[in-house]
């Protein structure tokens, strides 16, 4: 594994790993056959997600914003049902890119995106929230939420530690390696930076919009 594969993966696949954790609990009650919905899914984090997901042999649909978006990630995984918001009729697609409802829906964006989110859920289907994207609060009814019996859970990395075992761990680290290896091209588009040049990081780092990692090379 290459240094700058090393750097994107630590955090950002360990928090794949800790949404498929969740998103397969969440699939167990519903039934195995239901497929998982990864939206964003052209970021760092939803692209380990969707690897991850076929190196597990589960069922994904990829959400993403526009049509060009849809266009590029289906080159990136052969089969892989992609849908575009960008189409009135998404949600439809959604549903039925596997033949039944999502289980588990897993998002960075929050905002006014989650009550969609949960509508194309099946019932005891749990949103999974990685993020914070839309600055806009999420105007989520408790009673959209009660009469399926549906669920919203925050995931982060920082619980890995905390929540698994030494032997877990070990095996996550080895689903590590097994993305990059299955999803190479998951690694290759970043921008890299010397330390001295810090400032430009940062700044590239929080531009809109922007693709792929932004890697500071301490020159170590």
């Amino acid at each position: 594994m290459s240094d700058e594969a090393a750097s994107q993966v630590v955090i950002n696949g360990i928090t794949a790993i800790m949404l498929m954790r969740h998103a397969l609990a969440a699939q167990s009650i519903v039934g195995a056959a239901s497929p998982l919905l990864v939206t964003a899914a052209g970021s760092s984090v939803a692209l380990n997600v969707i690897a991850l997901a076929r190196i597990w042999s589960t069922k994904v649909v990829a959400l993403v914003r526009s049509d060009a978006s849809a266009a590029i990630l289906t080159e990136s995984f052969e089969g892989v049902p992609v849908v575009s918001t960008e189409k009135e009729e998404w949600r439809a697609a959604v549903a039925g890119a596997h033949g039944r409802s999502p289980s588990a829906a897993i998002d960075p964006i929050g905002g006014a995106m989650a009550p969609d989110l949960l509508g194309v859920l099946s019932d005891h289907g749990t949103l999974l929230t990685y993020g914070g994207l839309d600055p806009q609060l999420s105007q989520i009814s408790t009673i959209t939420l009660t009469a399926p019996s549906q669920a919203v859970k925050g995931v982060n990395a920082f619980s890995w530690i905390t929540t698994t075992t030494p032997e877990q761990r070990v095996r996550d680290i080895a689903d590590l390696f097994a993305i990059v290896r299955s999803a190479p091209q998951n690694f290759t588009e970043y921008s890299e930076f010397a330390l001295a040049d810090a400032v430009s990081a940062l700044s590239a780092a929080s531009a809109s919009p922007r693709r792929g990692a932004t890697i500071l090379n301490f020159g170590i």
